[in-house]
């Protein structure tokens, strides 16, 4: 069996196989057809090869792979090549260009965050360029209360990235953050929490100004810290 009948029609991996390395699965109905799809970070087989040789250098693709559940086909632009390592990290899913039809979202060590719908088709205005190293899953919410979707995400180097979407807070949205909700339950019935309705989602509103309390302790900490430091100084 040759690569172009394993993959999509449209996906543009070379590589033969695509393994599942280090990224977390997501969920999400990708291509509208009633049936949920698998999001996950993956890379090339030849990553094997590179691992093999002992320190010696061997390139290999890195991918977003996204497969459907009831056949467990690739959707037909998938696998994507993405520019690098996506660690730890899980896509997320939403229909952030109003075409009814949900995109994966995900950033990488490439300094990129992708958006792509079920044909591999990037929406309009992606990719995101951060100019470092994407280590954690973006998010979704009206962060100024215009009604409409902004994406988050920040960087290894820590510098947190916002944009702005033409994308209602009513549009689809099937894996919001990271482990999918405010809660980081993990569980696609939960209610993602930005003011949406998904499929077996409740919907509730959320208020991103509001610091939890691991946050605000934090916050204590470092301040209560930076005192002692000045005391000592004195």
């Amino acid at each position: 069996m040759n690569r172009r009948s394993k993959y999509g029609t449209k996906s543009h991996s070379l590589n033969e196989i695509t393994l599942v390395l280090i990224a977390n699965p997501s969920i999400a109905d990708l291509d509208g057809d009633g049936t949920l799809d698998i999001l996950q970070g993956t890379a090339g087989g030849d990553a094997l090869l590179a691992f093999a040789t002992g320190g010696k250098r061997h390139d290999f693709e890195h991918h977003m792979a996204v497969w459907n559940t009831k056949t467990g086909a690739f959707l037909p632009g998938f696998p994507r090549n993405i520019e690098d390592w996506q660690f730890f990290l899980n896509p997320i899913a939403a229909d952030i260009d109003g075409d009814g039809r949900e995109e994966v979202i995900s950033g990488s060590a490439g300094y990129f965050v992708h958006a792509w719908n079920a044909d591999g088709v990037e929406a309009k205005g992606f990719p995101k360029f951060t100019g470092g190293w994407v280590a954690t899953s973006p998010a979704l919410g009206d962060f100024d209360g215009d009604g409409k979707l902004e994406i988050a995400v920040d960087t290894r180097a820590g510098w947190l990235y916002a944009w702005k979407t033409e994308a209602s807070t009513k549009t689809k949205v099937g894996w919001a953050s990271f482990h999918h909700d405010n809660r980081n339950t993990g569980n696609y019935e939960e209610a993602v929490g930005i003011g949406v309705k998904d499929l077996g989602s409740s919907g509730c509103s959320m208020n991103p100004a509001a610091p939890s309390l691991g946050g605000a302790l934090a916050l204590l900490a470092a301040a209560l810290y930076l005192v002692a430091r000045r005391l000592r100084r004195r």
